[in-house]
């Protein structure tokens, strides 16, 4: 049975190169997502982000870590089997797995602040029972998203070491796990960017926390190429990479859109407010003097108020 790979050495030390990618990717990965839980907990709201996409993007993360430990499953153990292989090296030698198990792991946090900042309060037009039933999928989707990448994982343990497949099986398993979360990822971004065009606006979505995951998609794509992954590993960040700069550039025109009426407000706040004023003033006397001359009082003969109407 076959437990060491590079022909019978475990430790196959990477570049300082190829460390410095894995630890960027890592750092700005965990920085990205600590700009969305900020702005959340601020808030005190998670109103404009969508459940459906944050339950695809932590089952797709899940799915695709599990598909990654798979095929470089024997990577993994060698950190178990070889008394000599030291943890610096086990460290360094499963930057991959380490660098795509971030991901799921601050999404499932990003997750979990999504349900304790729930907007209950339904939206103009909403039904308080629609809200309630919105809360109550998001509670099933994020136990669907965590429990269905431990059973499939957990399945393949149980066939592989039960000798129910061969290696060369638990392979194709795992290549149609990457597949599988390849197809989901289009879905994680597709209906948060239907929600924000639904919003108009940012909500609670976080466009520093976009502009750091964009690049960093594209970089762990050409990293895990570097390293010799599986497409059907770096395939669902290439998806997501793209789909994220969607939003990038909606969330950008939001913000121009909003700044530019700001500016609009402003402008005729202050260059006319003179004007503004007169004019509000004008239309209180006229407003005070018709009701005067309606209410039916007594000013004097009918001459005289016609009079009085004429002059104003």
């Amino acid at each position: 049975k076959k437990t060491m790979p590079f022909n019978g050495v475990c430790f196959h030390e990477p570049s300082s190169y190829t460390i410095a990618i894995a630890c960027v990717l890592i750092v700005g990965t965990i920085t990205s997502y600590i700009t969305q839980y900020v702005v959340i907990v601020r808030s005190k709201s998670s109103e404009g982000l969508n459940w459906l996409s944050l339950s695809t993007s932590v089952l797709t993360g899940l799915l695709t870590l599990v598909n990654a430990g798979i095929l470089n499953w024997e990577t993994l153990i060698c950190c178990r089997i070889d008394p000599q292989y030291t943890e610096s090296q086990c460290f360094a030698d499963n930057l991959l797995i380490e660098q795509l198990a971030v991901g799921p792991l601050c999404t499932v946090i990003l997750y979990i602040l999504f349900l304790v900042y729930f907007p209950h309060k339904p939206r103009f037009g909403q039904k308080k029972k629609e809200k309630l039933r919105e809360y109550l999928w998001s509670l099933i989707g994020f136990s669907f998203a965590v429990i269905v990448p431990l059973l499939v994982c957990a399945m393949c343990f149980v066939l592989f070491y039960g000798h129910f497949i061969t290696s060369h099986t638990a392979f194709i398993y795992g290549q149609t796990l990457g597949m599988i979360s390849a197809v989901l990822t289009f879905f994680i971004w597709a209906p948060q960017i239907w929600t924000t065009y639904q919003l108009g606006e940012a909500g609670a979505l976080s466009l520093p926390m976009l502009i750091l995951q964009a690049p960093g998609a594209f970089m762990s794509v050409a990293y895990q190429i570097l390293q010799g992954a599986n497409w059907s590993t770096w395939a669902p960040y290439g998806i997501a990479g793209v789909e994220q700069c969607v939003l990038i550039i909606m969330l950008a025109y939001y913000w121009w859109r909003d700044r530019k009426k700001v500016k609009i407000t402003a402008v005729e706040t202050h260059v006319y407010p003179a004007f503004s004023s007169f004019s509000i003033l004008c239309f209180s006397l006229s407003n005070h003097l018709q009701f005067i001359l309606d209410s039916g009082l007594e000013f004097g003969s009918e001459s005289q108020r016609s009079s009085i109407e004429t002059d104003f």
